[in-house]
C-alpha cells in the first residue's frame, strides 16, 4: 500500500477487513473463554443403571 492517501473504496475495503479481523479474533477469544469455563466445571451426573440384565417374561 503506498502512503499516499486512499481513496474511499479503498478505504472502505481497509475498513471492513479491519472488522473481520476483529470480529474472527474475538469469536475466537469467546470460544475459548466458553472451552475453559467448560473444563472448569464439574460433570454432570451419569444417569443411573442397574448393572443386572432385566428378566424378561417367558411368553
Amino acid at each position: 500500500m503506498s502512503t499516499s492517501r486512499l481513496n474511499p473504496a479503498e478505504r472502505w475495503v481497509l475498513v471492513l477487513h479491519l472488522l473481520a479481523i476483529g470480529l474472527m479474533a474475538g469469536l475466537r477469544w469467546w470460544r475459548l473463554q466458553r472451552l475453559r469455563a467448560a473444563s472448569r466445571a464439574p460433570l454432570p451426573e451419569a444417569p443411573s443403571f442397574s448393572p443386572e440384565p432385566r428378566i424378561s417374561d417367558p411368553a
